[in-house]
């Protein structure tokens, strides 16, 4: 039921067991065919979906036009709260964003702090109890390799500063 038209992947889903809704995470993911470059992450749409029927039929939740979506996770202090990691090329939109009501404001999308060193390519936002974000990024293809923007970082605070403690050999490469 997902439009597939230059979508090429569903990145995740996610089910509120409280609102019975399904959640799917789409847009083009940086090298899912091998291709890191900053050109074909801006030829896809991205966005985030909603289904009410399990997945029978989908709507679009919010559209985060050309930059795809690759994960999302629900804030387990907030009933309605979501994040989502967009990714873009360098300078761009790219990083984690937070809607506190994806229910009855599912458009009011707040632009989390970049971590250090990043360039755009949030890969995943996992959220853990004890209000910790954790966020994956990407390196992107620098054209004679790979820059040093990735790695894990994590947050205490919402999102307002990250923190770097990343070896020199997950700054080229997190996965």
């Amino acid at each position: 039921g997902l439009d597939s038209s230059k979508i090429n992947d569903i990145n995740m889903t996610l089910f509120s067991s409280s609102t019975g809704l399904m959640y799917a995470a789409a847009g083009e993911q940086p090298g899912s065919n091998g291709d890191y470059s900053d050109f074909r992450i801006t030829q896809f749409r991205g966005r985030i979906s909603v289904s009410a029927d399990t997945g029978k039929t989908w709507t679009t939740l919010h559209n985060f036009s050309t930059r795809a979506v690759s994960s999302i996770a629900f804030d387990p202090n907030s009933t309605n709260g979501m994040y989502a990691t967009v990714i873009d090329v360098m300078g761009g939109i790219g990083d984690v964003y937070y809607c506190t009501d994806v229910i009855n404001n599912p458009n009011a999308w707040t632009r989390l702090s970049s971590p250090p060193r990043t360039e755009g390519r949030p890969l995943q936002i996992i959220v853990l109890n004890t209000d910790t974000l954790l966020a994956v990024y990407g390196a992107r293809d620098g054209g004679s390799g790979f820059t040093l923007g990735s790695g894990v970082f994590y947050s205490t605070d919402g999102g307002l500063t990250w923190a770097d403690n990343n070896p020199v050999s997950m700054q080229i490469e997190t996965v």
